[in-house]
């Protein structure tokens, strides 16, 4: 005899008189799209609430030859290690060419969350960009970044020529888009690149300087944080376990002191994933011993916890008037 079913019936195991599995995954979907109106951090994968983010670091680049596969090489198990130790997101702030794709491919494997930075042509060469022309990024797009770069390193003889026209291509790309912009480089170039883009509109404080490879000179850092703008302490392996000489933990303590402690933001300078101090990852070291330098020197709890999570959320976050209209299931 053939089993009358009720037209109401959903068909699925435990489905009551009024279920309808169509519509409760309707209903699912709509919940999950993420109204771009509310403040966000746009990761690789979509837009999330600030408060999502967790720990988080800065790293220069990520993605390397024979580790940019759909597996990730050697990739994937350092941000498991990561994972392992409370880090929760990483800024991949690369100068190189990278691919978004193969970086969208990790996140999509990997248990953080990864942002990464789309370049803006007047900073890639292309000196006669129009203001209007769109943020790139070698071999991604800006849809899917969570910054726009700025390599003032690729900018000979630091501020010169060209430049202006090159503040207001950026201006007008962080208007359009709500990012916050990354610069890459130290020195007098980044306080007047700051200035420059202050000029053309940018708040000081939606802008983030990495330093250059290998760590700021003396009084460098301070001169950033001075303008308002954020910068980032690259720690390498030693200072992540007290045995280096800069004295990184001192200097956080020194500057938090004086009033900076927020706009400081931290990352690590060398190999994000190479085996470093133990064995483990320098991810992994930065996140699992470093905060323990930082209260040793005098550094209190609430403010490492700044250090590692509420600077870096407050550094990336596009507000809502930014994405107004716009909405994004992904997230």
């Amino acid at each position: 005899m053939r089993e009358h079913h009720d037209p109401a019936d959903s068909g699925w195991v435990g489905a009551g008189p009024d279920d309808d599995l169509d519509a409760r995954l309707a209903a699912e979907e709509a919940a999950e799209v993420f109204d771009r109106r509310r403040p966000h951090v746009r990761t690789l994968l979509g837009p999330i609430e600030p408060a999502a983010l967790g720990v988080g670091l800065v790293v220069r680049g990520l993605v390397s030859e024979g580790a940019t596969g759909a597996g990730g090489g050697a990739v994937l198990p350092a941000l498991e290690d990561f994972f392992a130790v409370g880090g929760r997101a990483l800024v991949v702030a690369a100068t190189e060419r990278h691919d978004h794709a193969s970086l969208a491919r990790i996140a999509g494997r990997a248990p953080i969350h990864l942002v990464a930075a789309a370049g803006v042509p007047a900073f890639f060469g292309s000196e006669g960009a129009a203001a209007d022309a769109p943020p790139r990024e070698e071999g991604g797009g800006v849809e899917d970044a969570g910054l726009l770069l700025l390599d003032i390193n690729r900018r000979a003889e630091g501020v010169g020529a060209g430049w202006e026209a090159a503040f207001a291509v950026g201006a007008a790309a962080h208007r359009r888009s709500g990012l916050p912009i990354l610069l890459h480089g130290g020195g007098e170039g980044a306080v007047s690149a700051v200035a420059g883009l202050a000029a053309e509109g940018v708040e000081p404080g939606r802008i983030v300087v990495l330093g250059p490879a290998g760590g700021w000179r003396e009084g460098e850092l301070e001169a950033v944080l001075a303008t308002g703008a954020c910068g980032v302490v690259g720690v390498d392996a030693a200072a992540a376990v007290g045995r280096g000489r800069d004295g990184w933990a001192d200097r956080i303590a020194s500057l938090a002191w004086d009033g900076f402690g927020e706009r400081l933001l931290l990352g690590v300078d060398g190999s994000a994933i190479a085996p470093t101090v133990g064995g483990a990852p320098l991810l992994t070291a930065v996140v699992e011993r470093f905060p323990l330098r930082l209260m040793e020197a005098g550094v209190a709890a609430l403010a490492v916890r700044r250090l590692l999570v509420e600077n870096l959320a407050r550094a990336l976050t596009v507000s809502g008037a930014a994405g107004e209209g716009e909405s994004d299931g992904r997230g």
